[in-house]
């Protein structure tokens, strides 16, 4: 079997998806809208049903066990992680990459305010999304990098 494809902490954006998704096309245009000049180091999209049939995962039970560890019980697609980290579908990376985009948050205080909620089990990933975007919404906007 060939090695999976296993979500990356260096590459910014990591997602799972299938071609018959609207939400997954959804992600994609606004993906390559966000980053219309660096997609490819910002960004990294696998087709679940391209897995499969490169038996990088034999079926999509088995696909859903090797994501489990880093999911949880998360059962919808597409499948969003922001260097490495889960942190939902569409309308929620949606949500949190306009805010990011409006106060021009820097990658590190997202990783750091995204770490700060990975230890809430607790949590759903709704109610996870709520926190990230109150936390989003009270940093100071910071002027555009050149």
């Amino acid at each position: 079997m060939k090695r999976f494809p296993y979500p990356l902490k260096t590459i910014r954006i990591t997602a799972y998806g299938r071609s018959y998704c609207p939400y997954c096309q959804k992600l994609k245009l606004f993906l390559e809208q966000l980053y219309p000049n660096d997609l490819s180091k910002n960004y990294k999209y696998y087709d679940i049903d391209q897995i499969i049939e490169n038996k990088q995962a034999n079926d999509l039970q088995d696909f859903h066990q090797k994501m489990q560890p880093f999911i949880g019980d998360y059962n919808k697609i597409p499948i969003v992680f922001f260097h490495g980290d889960f942190y939902g579908g569409f309308s929620e990376f949606q949500q949190i990459m306009t805010q990011i985009a409006k106060k021009n948050i820097p990658t590190k205080k997202v990783k750091k305010l995204l770490n700060s909620l990975k230890n809430e089990k607790n949590l759903s990933i709704n109610e996870k999304t709520s926190q990230l975007l109150k936390q989003l919404k009270t940093q100071k906007k910071n002027p555009p990098q050149s």
